[in-house]
């Protein structure tokens, strides 16, 4: 009995290797549906997230008895009434900001050139390795501005058409379950509607919890180095909100622009600054996403940091950004089929 049965399983991992070989030699034949997957998988995916942020809201309005389609107009008119009012608010402020960096790009390189003299050989090997990797892509960017200038265009188009998904995705919801779950057995849909509930709940829950700790580092370090007397306060809080998406790189990958910063300041400043940065961690990983996020998706932090090396190097940041969401979806379907075929097996 026990022969059979490892024999069997022997045979379906030499079927799932030789799938996997043949898939690998006629990889070619997949060329149109990468091309075409790529073409529409940057609007899909922003409208997506937008779709997990705006539903609450949706669902909300409908709770009002308010008609879906109106509750769609209606978060889509205070969205954009919310962002009219921010970017009127803070547009003098920020192009003040990136007018004060370029015409103080000059002087902080040369204060950091004179600076570096004081520091140890590795840190000023390690500015110098810095400055000349920022030359040379700088000057890989402007060798390909023939190739980037249409890249971006597109990138645009694309972006273009994103409140339009999200406003079918929203209007829709319904039909779209509806519509999956007639391409299911009868016998098998409450299963299948359990697992894509919690499938649901899941990404839904990562997204939320995700933008809402990344706007609150954000705050806490716009704070932060505002008193401290850090110079682009809002612009290195801004750049360092985008990066804490990625989970626990995040912020260490956000300090690096904050440090070049206070380099170019002095030396206390960038005590302050890391003094400033372990601050903010310290309250990200002991209250902020322990409340916010919770335990949900129950990922141990090794687990992350091997789904994003690994996924770095397949995918690059779009990797990286999908890794986790992507992992807590494979380990909720995974453990539906184990808690479905166990009983089975065991009676085998």
């Amino acid at each position: 009995m026990l022969t059979n049965k490892w024999f069997a399983r022997g045979i379906i991992l030499l079927l799932i290797l030789l799938i996997i070989w043949m898939l690998y030699k006629t990889s070619f034949v997949f060329v149109p549906i990468v091309i075409i997957i790529r073409a529409i998988a940057l609007p899909f995916i922003v409208a997506g997230v937008g779709f997990y942020i705006f539903r609450p809201a949706v669902r909300w309005a409908e709770r009002k008895n308010i008609k879906r389609i109106y509750s769609v107009l209606f978060v889509y008119i205070v969205v954009i009434g919310i962002l009219t009012a921010g970017f009127y608010f803070l547009r003098p402020y920020l192009l003040q900001q990136v007018n004060d960096m370029k015409e103080q790009a000059p002087k902080q390189l040369e204060r950091l050139q004179q600076m570096k003299l004081h520091l140890v050989p590795y840190l000023r090997e390690a500015i110098d390795e810095g400055l000349q990797m920022a030359s040379q892509k700088a000057d890989k960017l402007k060798n390909q501005a023939g190739v980037f200038v249409p890249w971006l265009l597109s990138t645009l188009f694309s972006l273009a058409t994103v409140p339009f998904i999200l406003f079918y995705m929203l209007r829709d919801e319904r039909n779209f379950w509806q519509f999956i779950k007639y391409l299911i057995p009868r016998d098998k849909r409450a299963q299948v509607d359990d697992v894509l509930s919690e499938i649901d709940e899941t990404i839904g829950d990562y997204i939320r919890g995700q933008i809402t700790v990344s706007f609150l580092v954000g705050v806490l370090l716009f704070m932060g180095y505002s008193i401290i007397g850090l110079d682009y306060a809002v612009l290195l809080a801004i750049a360092a909100m985008l990066t804490n998406f990625i989970p626990y790189l995040g912020p260490f990958i956000a300090v690096t622009p904050a440090i070049i910063v206070a380099l170019t300041i002095s030396p206390s400043m960038i005590v302050k600054v890391i003094a400033v940065s372990l601050v903010v961690q310290m309250m990200e990983g002991n209250l902020i996403t322990p409340h916010i996020m919770g335990k949900k998706l129950e990922i141990h932090p090794l687990t992350i940091i091997v789904l994003l090396l690994f996924a770095g190097s397949l995918a690059g940041v779009a990797g990286v950004i999908l890794a986790v969401p992507v992992y807590a979806v494979s380990k909720v379907i995974y453990s539906r089929i184990f808690n479905y075929l166990q009983p089975k097996l065991e009676q085998k």
